[in-house]
């Protein structure tokens, strides 16, 4: 058996500017031996180093939070939830592709869900992915608290977008190109070989099968996900999909 595993990857938002693109890269080849020292040579942290995607901004932004009685901002090209809306400043074309979703809770904290980037990893053996902040990186989204999640990769097909709770004041965020948004930590022992895909029309259809799944039938864990996918054998035909435009 192989030491090795394919994770295949792609950022569904990047047909949006695909010239901007920054493809998806291992956390290891992203570390400075210099900055680091006797960390990088280090097997235990080579490990897990190997085992994280860094997932990066491909564009320059900055996002306007305000109340959403904001009549200048044109409401009804944006999404809204609660009783804020987090708005790039961006041409009016692409600001419901890069609207963030955004609630308020009970303490007066504000979270917001950054849709900049959308990411979907798919395996064929059986992974939880988990999403992280970006702690090696120097990112604006460091100074805040960063919610994480996990799944199966081998049994549901989602996106990944970071998720972070502001303070009640804040009025905005910066992005920079090059920025790391978030990691995504694979939970497995295997060296892991990252295989870029472009995101067909046909895959989009399946993306949009699995979001319709948690629309409709949002009290249902992810077991219940799971075992539809598998019923439905969802993971062989979007693999079979992606090896067909591969890049």
């Amino acid at each position: 058996m192989s030491n090795i595993m394919d994770v295949y990857c792609t950022n569904i938002q990047a047909q949006h500017y695909p010239l901007l693109d920054i493809k998806l890269s291992l956390l290891f080849d992203e570390i400075d031996p210099e900055e680091v020292g006797n960390y990088y040579k280090c097997p235990a942290n080579k490990t897990i180093l190997n085992k994280i995607i860094v997932v990066k901004s491909p564009v320059d932004l900055e996002y306007d939070i305000v109340e959403n009685n904001n009549n200048e901002l044109g409401e009804s090209s944006l999404r809204e939830l609660g009783e804020l809306i987090v708005t790039p400043r961006a041409p009016r074309w692409i600001k419901d592709i890069l609207n963030s979703n955004a609630t308020r809770t009970k303490n007066n904290q504000v979270i917001v869900q950054f849709n900049l980037v959308s990411c979907y990893l798919l395996s064929e053996e059986s992974t939880a992915a988990t999403i992280l902040p970006p702690f090696l990186h120097d990112s604006s989204f460091n100074k805040y608290k960063f919610l994480p999640g996990e799944y199966d990769i081998s049994q549901w097909y989602r996106s990944f977008h970071p998720a972070l709770i502001l303070p009640n004041d804040q009025e905005k965020i910066v992005v920079k190109r090059g920025q790391a948004l978030f990691y995504i930590l694979l939970n497995t022992d295997k060296k892991t070989n990252l295989v870029h895909y472009h995101a067909t029309d046909k895959i989009l259809d399946y993306i949009t099968d699995c979001n319709n799944v948690t629309h409709f039938t949002p009290k249902k864990n992810l077991k219940y996900k799971y075992d539809l996918f598998d019923e439905k054998k969802f993971k062989d035909k979007i693999l079979n999909e992606i090896k067909q435009h591969l890049e």
